[in-house]
């Protein structure tokens, strides 16, 4: 008799299982997050906001201290490609002096997850970004997708299947 996928036994314990579930199919163990691709738009004050059609990567502003930008992080289960299954989350970027240059919607500057660094510096996101991923630790792609909301928005948060 196999055990629930959900038990407290650890994955090596476990006898091998494969169950459906409403939300997403179980396997053995934890998944694995990876970020598949990430793509940004970018905040000028004097442009105000614009699709950054070139490498996030090798980009920079022409401000390294004050500049704002929306990363959509496209993350899914290690063992797809981006094609085959990841969902996008969403973030902002930030200098304090960046988002002072922000026009505000209501009384709204940023309305979303957001970190605030002093200077872009692209390794240093990554690698934040990279961190937080990484911890993820859900046996469903709907558990992992809830526990990274802590830090991104993701596009299925609050979705209800009619």
């Amino acid at each position: 008799m196999s055990r629930h996928p959900l038990c407290k036994i650890p994955a090596k314990q476990q006898p091998p299982h494969f169950a459906v579930t409403t939300d997403v199919v179980l396997y053995e163990g934890y998944m694995k997050v990876v970020i598949h691709s990430i793509s940004a738009i970018g905040y000028d004050p004097m442009e105000g906001w614009d699709s950054l059609s070139h490498n996030i990567r090798s980009w920079q502003p022409m401000d390294t201290s004050k500049f704002v930008v929306s990363l959509v992080i496209a993350l899914g289960d290690k063992g797809k490609s981006k094609s085959q299954g990841s969902d996008d989350f969403h973030m902002y970027v930030a200098t304090p002096s960046g988002l002072a240059e922000m026009e505000e919607t209501e009384g709204v500057v940023v309305d979303g997850h957001l970190l605030v660094v002093n200077e872009y510096d692209w390794k240093l996101i990554w690698n934040n970004i990279e961190n937080k991923v990484s911890k993820c630790d859900a046996r469903t792609w709907i558990a992992c997708g809830e526990w990274l909301t802590r830090y991104f928005d993701w596009e299925f948060e609050n979705y209800k299947p009619s």
